[in-house]
């Protein structure tokens, strides 16, 4: 107020040093076509890009390489994840196709779940994901297959920077084929349902899968 200026955004972080770069772009879009948090509606299907958990991955590895090898993964595997986590993919390909198909969007970077929670409850919905539909890498695969008990801590964990995207269900062929041609995987891994923000995720049996947390949470 002092300097008669907006605070739009901020960037809270430490670090030992040497160097840190934070930049934030802002760009624009035509009137009354952005694509926010708040416009899900019961019936929508849910669609994530990319591959979800390997930065999770990627931080327990470096963390202690051994796990690589107990879980059965070649040393080319390993550096996938660790350079998964050091260098997320942006989406920017996305961006036309989201506009296009999408009704509401969000990043994923606190964990999947906990994302897809803030999204439903700005848009006064509930959702249901199935954990057999969401999207994980071969590396992440051979993972899970040696500990199954990592799949619900991929599913909340955060890094991944993929994007959440919920769209009619006659949208979604169009933006798989899209997405495609931009050389992007995308998966549909759930439906919108009427709610209160609450996210059910339902093993391949139809039972809940229990979830030590929803995501990550900053404060």
């Amino acid at each position: 107020e002092e300097a008669g200026i907006d605070l739009v955004g901020g960037d809270t972080s430490s670090t030992p040093g040497p160097l840190t770069i934070s930049i934030t772009a802002l760009g624009l879009v035509p009137q009354g076509e952005a694509l926010l948090r708040r416009g899900a509606v019961a019936g929508d299907r849910i669609c994530v890009s990319g591959t979800i958990g390997d930065a999770a991955l990627g931080l327990k590895v470096l963390r202690d390489p051994r796990l690589a090898s107990r879980w059965g993964l070649s040393d080319e595997e390993g550096a996938f994840l660790t350079e998964r986590y050091r260098r997320p993919s942006a989406r920017g390909a996305l961006a036309l196709p989201l506009r296009r198909c999408g009704r509401a969007a969000i990043d994923v970077s606190d964990g999947l779940v906990g994302d897809l929670q803030k999204l439903c409850r700005a848009s006064g919905v509930g959702a249901t994901i199935e954990a057999a539909r969401v999207p994980l890498s071969a590396a992440a695969a051979k993972a899970v297959a040696t500990t199954p008990e990592l799949l619900a801590e991929l599913l909340t964990a955060g890094d991944d920077y993929e994007i959440l995207v919920t769209m009619k269900a006659a949208h979604c062929q169009p933006f798989e084929a899209e997405a495609q041609q931009q050389k992007v995987k995308v998966s549909t891994i759930g439906v919108i349902h009427p709610g209160d923000g609450e996210v059910a995720v339902l093993t391949e049996g139809g039972a809940p899968l229990e979830l030590g947390r929803k995501g990550f949470t900053h404060f």
